[in-house]
């Protein structure tokens, strides 16, 4: 066998390995290569930042999501919905730096339609009881999560 052939079939046989490995890791649970979501509901007191430049300590009962909005410029929270109960939330709180009077800024929520591109953190305005509940967002994302 010449050395030429010996190289190509060596190089088919490590990619065929390196495709194997993140196939296989991508269906691991907690891998790296699957996104994960932080959810909590609950009742959190949040700094809202109004349409008059203040901000106003609010309780808001709803959900907690970290999500990583790599791809979408426009990424919607469609509903949240278990079995027998669906919410289509007209507005979310979306975490985010804002400017104060004296020129810094500070972290804040402000209400918003859709959710920016990177990590953030949003507050989904609903009451649930106790189950096993869906958000779903515009680009086709389900996250699930329990209520106890």
């Amino acid at each position: 066998m010449k050395l030429r052939n010996f190289l190509i079939i060596i190089f088919i046989v490590v990619a065929i390995g390196i495709t194997i490995y993140f196939t296989v890791q991508s269906f691991t649970p907690n891998s790296q290569f699957v996104p994960s979501y932080n959810v909590t509901y609950g009742v959190f007191r949040i700094p809202v930042y109004g349409d008059n430049g203040k901000i106003n300590n609010t309780l808001v009962q709803g959900v907690m999501v970290a999500v990583n909005n790599e791809g979408d410029n426009s990424l919607k929270v469609i509903s949240v919905s278990n079995s027998s109960y669906t919410f289509k939330p007209s507005y979310i709180y979306l975490l985010q730096q804002v400017p104060l009077d004296n020129g810094s800024f500070t972290n804040a929520y402000i209400k918003v339609t859709e959710i920016y591109i990177g990590y953030n953190t949003i507050i989904i305005p609903v009451k649930l009881s106790p189950g096993i509940y869906q958000i779903q967002f515009s680009d086709g994302t389900t996250i699930s999560f329990r209520i106890t």
